[in-house]
C-alpha cells in the first residue's frame, strides 16, 4: 500500500486480474468496493484489522451470492483486493478465524472478547469495520432472542477510545447498520 496510485490505476491493475464481463447487477458493487478499498489504502492512519477483514467479507459474500459463474466471485475478490495493496488470502483467512472466536463466545465473555477491536488513537474507521463488528454480533449469537450484555434492544455499545475530541466516536454511533444503531463508550 505504499506507492500512491490513482483510482485509475486501481481501475487498470483490477481490470487485468479480472478481464470478464461482470454483469450490471453486481459491476456497481465491484465499482463501490475498489473505491473504497483505493481510498483506504490511501489513508495513513487506516491500518487493516480483523474487523476490517470481517466486514469486508461479509459485504462481498451477502453481495455476490447468486453470481455466476460460481468461479468469479473468489477471483472478483482477489482482484479488488489486490490492486489496491491487500491480501485477499490473508483477510479471508482473518475473517473466517475471528467468526470462529466469535462463535466460540459465551454471551457473559462477549463484551470483554470485543475489547480488543477498540480502534487506537488517531486510526481510521471504516464503514466495513462495523459491519465486520456487527456480524460478530450475529455469529455470537448476540441478535438473537437472547441478547448479550454488549445489545440491548436496537443498541449495541461497542468500546472506543475518545479520539479527535470525540469524531471517531461520532462518527461510529452514526454508522447505520441494517437497522442496529451503534452507540459508543469509552473507556
Amino acid at each position: 500500500m505504499g506507492d500512491r496510485q490513482t483510482i485509475a490505476d486501481s481501475k487498470r491493475a483490477f481490470h487485468q486480474r479480472f478481464p470478464y464481463v461482470i454483469a450490471p447487477l453486481y459491476r456497481r458493487l465491484a465499482d463501490e468496493l475498489l473505491v473504497e478499498l483505493h481510498l483506504l489504502s490511501h489513508q495513513k492512519q487506516f491500518k487493516s484489522n480483523a474487523l476490517f477483514a470481517v466486514g469486508l467479507d461479509a459485504v462481498f459474500r451477502s453481495f455476490t451470492k447468486g453470481y455466476r459463474p460460481d468461479e468469479h466471485p473468489a477471483l472478483l475478490f482477489d482482484a479488488l483486493c489486490s490492486s489496491n495493496g491487500f491480501q485477499a488470502e490473508a483477510l479471508k483467512q482473518e475473517a473466517t478465524a475471528t467468526l470462529e472466536q466469535a462463535r466460540a463466545q459465551s454471551e457473559t465473555d462477549l463484551s470483554a472478547w470485543l475489547q480488543q477491536f477498540a480502534l487506537a488513537d488517531n486510526s481510521h474507521y471504516s464503514r466495513l469495520m462495523a459491519i465486520g463488528l456487527f456480524s460478530l454480533f450475529g455469529a455470537a449469537g448476540a441478535l438473537g432472542a437472547s441478547r448479550s450484555p454488549a445489545c440491548s434492544g436496537r443498541t449495541c455499545t461497542v468500546a472506543v477510545r475518545p479520539t479527535d475530541n470525540g469524531r471517531l466516536a461520532g462518527r461510529l454511533s452514526k454508522t447505520m447498520v441494517t437497522g442496529t444503531r451503534w452507540a459508543s463508550r469509552t473507556h
